[in-house]
């Protein structure tokens, strides 16, 4: 079988060099017949109906040949369209700081509230604890190379019994990432800033660097935050449990994206109704009423815990009980680099909030219908250090891109959140219009995007129709506008 494929293989390559070769042999002739003067041509013996004769020779000659490498063609071109995607893909820029939108908001005041939050004050250029405030020469101060990864990471068998010590994989693999991404600063003259590196480097270097040297006994640093956040959810579990119809599901799974604790603190204990700026539910019913999902698995990529990881289960019960499905995977972060990032334990403690205090037999059923599904491994709950990268979603490792995203078990990939779209489509300034299935091709089975809009990134929305008031230029980021994006692959 390997001896055939390679004789296919040079079999095409050949046919495609015949047919360059002839292509190019009739152009010469055209230019010969057309162009060089008439008695240069009898200078070298030929005259007009001869050069005539060997132009439709070599015509047919170069349709045939054409013809028998039409496949070898047809790569070529596909080899070109992919290259020059590639290439405008590079030139759109990657968003920074700058001075406006998300990436500002997210510099000015974000990182400094949940800096302040944390108890957490040091100086990041000699990486000793400071008993004051220093953020401001964290966010404006710190050059671009390789001594912020020397800040953070320790070296080789060095332990700190205060810092969370991260899985070495996790601590090999991020650091390979980040010094890849500080490649085309290294040697400059320039110096490049912090408030002006690409806004997913600096988002994970400034949560990583909290995780790391945060003082906190737990493995989780957030889980008091976490903590406090449940206290206030209840009434917003007793509405979600009761939903039974996808188009009511799907809007909780939006509406519940809201409620970040790394990000939108005025929207704790509130559940924003968010009004949908793309709303593809009906397209999405009508994939799952027609068996779209009959014997597949489902991917879903969590985000945030508490009220929007509840929506997620509830969301997971649905699929699995109506449709039939196989396997249903939760994925979801080995550490908690962000502020709600769903960990192991979440997924515990979201379970006894559905439970709630035991006296609704309806809620006590769904948790025990959870427990024995995933004890039939009809439902697994899978971590991996991949979802703590900022690794874009296209250079995943073969273990996600193909034994998952692409398995030809998998019937339905479900992205959730802010940072997970970034990752899927490329953290850069899009046109709002620009085609979201020309960056997602990578990923062959239906993919389901349910988000509330917290940062700039946004493809696939018709401008005309689709988007909100522009005399509001902050739309894309206050949290208050959703979409449900549902992509059904040919």
């Amino acid at each position: 079988m390997m001896k055939e494929d390679t004789k296919n293989t040079k079999r095409k390559f050949y046919r495609l060099v015949i047919s360059l070769v002839t292509a190019i042999l009739l152009i010469v002739a055209v230019v010969l017949r057309f162009v060089v003067k008439e008695k240069h041509l009898e200078e070298l013996g030929i005259d007009n109906i001869s050069s005539n004769n060997i132009l439709i020779l070599l015509a047919l000659i170069s349709v045939v040949a054409g013809w028998y490498a039409k496949d070898s063609w047809r790569k070529v071109k596909d080899k070109w369209v992919e290259w020059y995607k590639s290439y405008k893909m590079k030139r759109v820029p990657e968003i920074t700081w700058g001075n406006d939108g998300f990436a500002y908001m997210t510099v000015e005041s974000r990182f400094k509230d949940n800096f302040n939050k944390s108890g957490l004050c040091f100086d990041i250029e000699n990486v000793k604890p400071k008993p004051k405030d220093q953020y401001s020469y964290f966010a404006d101060k710190q050059v671009l190379d390789e001594n912020m990864l020397k800040s953070i990471f320790p070296k080789e068998n060095e332990t700190s019994k205060n810092a969370i010590s991260p899985r070495e994989d996790y601590c090999r693999n991020y650091k390979a990432y980040m010094s890849e991404m500080l490649a085309p600063y290294k040697g400059k003259k320039q110096s490049y800033l912090f408030s002006k590196a690409p806004f997913i480097f600096a988002e994970h270097y400034y949560f990583y660097s909290i995780l790391y040297y945060m003082r906190e006994d737990t493995k989780d640093p957030w889980k008091k935050a976490k903590d406090n956040l449940h206290k206030s959810i209840e009434e917003r579990i007793k509405e979600i449990v009761k939903c039974d119809d996808i188009g009511d599901i799907l809007k909780s799974c939006v509406n519940s994206n809201t409620t970040d604790l790394s990000q939108n603190q005025q929207n704790i204990g509130s559940f924003v109704d968010n009004a949908l700026v793309k709303d593809d539910t009906e397209k999405f019913r009508t994939f799952i009423d027609k068996g779209g999902l009959s014997n597949k698995d489902i991917h879903i990529i969590v985000d945030n815990c508490g009220i929007e990881l509840i929506s997620d289960i509830m969301l997971g019960l649905y699929l699995l009980e109506k449709n039939k499905i196989s396997t249903l995977y939760f994925h979801f972060n080995v550490l908690p680099i962000f502020v709600s990032d769903v960990v192991k334990s979440d997924i515990e403690d979201a379970l006894k909030l559905i439970k709630g205090d035991g006296s609704d037999e309806s809620r006590k059923e769904l948790v025990e219908k959870y427990k024995k599904y995933r004890a039939d491994r009809c439902i697994v709950e899978s971590a991996d250090v991949f979802w703590n990268m900022p690794i874009p979603f296209k250079n995943a490792p073969d273990k996600i891109l193909h034994d998952k995203f692409n398995a030809t078990s998998t019937g339905l990939v479900i992205f959730k959140g802010d940072l997970n779209y970034r990752r899927l489509v490329g953290d850069r300034k899009w046109r709002i219009d620009s085609p979201l299935e020309e960056h997602i091709k990578y990923i062959t089975p239906p993919i389901l995007i349910l988000r509330s809009l917290k940062s700039n990134v946004l493809l696939g929305i018709d401008k005309e129709t689709a988007t909100p008031d522009e005399a509001c230029p902050s739309w894309k980021t206050t949290g208050d506008f959703g979409i449900i994006q549902f992509i059904e692959k040919p």
